[in-house]
């Protein structure tokens, strides 16, 4: 049964030992740059055109994904009922999910984010550009007709399967890895360190700071309602609103 947003997350969904995901996102990391390289070679182009080609945006994204969704099915597999959907939460309510999440997610890319650089920005007027640069180039990636292969990776790809792997596999990791201790604690430890892993698995160090806060705020809803809808749509809203900004730009 789900839970509703008063009730608690006593125990992880799946007792999934936390070697398993970590090793899923670095065969992830692998794979991506392998299939990169084949998108760029297969081009035949400048290396910096194809760099900034939506085939070869196209093609890091899937050699991650295939190895994030494989180590859920994995885990599901191995240690779960494989039933997917099940052990790792992959429920969606329309109510309250979509329209929760979407603000959710706005309010963490207008709202949170902003007053934890504010500090950094006082005096240095190039560091929102800094801070901005690597969205300005996964946009710029769009110009000239490949938009649609950009929106549906940052707009559907991404919330779905980033999700499903941080806050559905890894959060469960972590759950298990703490399940000894008190379970405030259990809960405080997975979700800061849930946000920690998913801040560097971006490798982005100025963008850190701000992914590690959004990430700790999607474990923490997750582990509240025990399903991924609300952070699926936090996660799609949050990245509408860099989409959106930096596309007008």
């Amino acid at each position: 049964m789900e839970s509703s947003l008063g009730e608690r997350q006593s125990n992880p969904r799946v007792p999934v030992p936390l070697w398993l995901p970590l090793v899923g996102l670095g065969v992830g990391i692998v794979l991506a740059s392998l299939f990169s390289a084949v998108a760029i070679v297969a081009q035949h182009a400048s290396l910096s055109s194809a760099l900034n080609d939506p085939t070869t945006l196209a093609a890091d994204e899937v050699g991650l994904w295939v190895a994030l969704v494989g180590s859920v099915a994995f885990a599901s597999k191995r240690y779960g009922s494989r039933h997917l959907a099940q052990d790792f939460g992959l429920k969606i309510r329309p109510w309250p999910d979509i329209p929760l999440g979407l603000i959710i997610g706005v309010l963490c890319q207008l709202v949170v984010v902003p007053i934890l650089y504010l500090p950094f920005e006082v005096g240095n007027s190039s560091f929102s550009r800094s801070l901005s640069q690597p969205a300005k180039n996964l946009v710029g990636v769009g110009k000239g007709g490949g938009s649609v292969v950009v929106a549906l990776i940052v707009l559907v790809g991404a919330p779905l399967i980033e999700e499903l792997f941080f806050r559905g596999l890894l959060l469960s990791a972590l759950r298990s890895t703490f399940r000894r201790l008190p379970q405030r604690v259990d809960i405080a430890l997975s979700v800061l360190a849930c946000g920690a892993i998913f801040g560097l698995a971006h490798f982005e160090l100025l963008q850190f700071l701000g992914l590690f806060a959004v990430g700790v705020i999607f474990a923490a809803i997750t582990t509240k309602v025990e399903r991924l809808g609300l952070s699926i749509f936090a996660h799609c809203g949050f990245n509408l609103v860099a989409f959106v900004l930096i596309a007008k730009v």
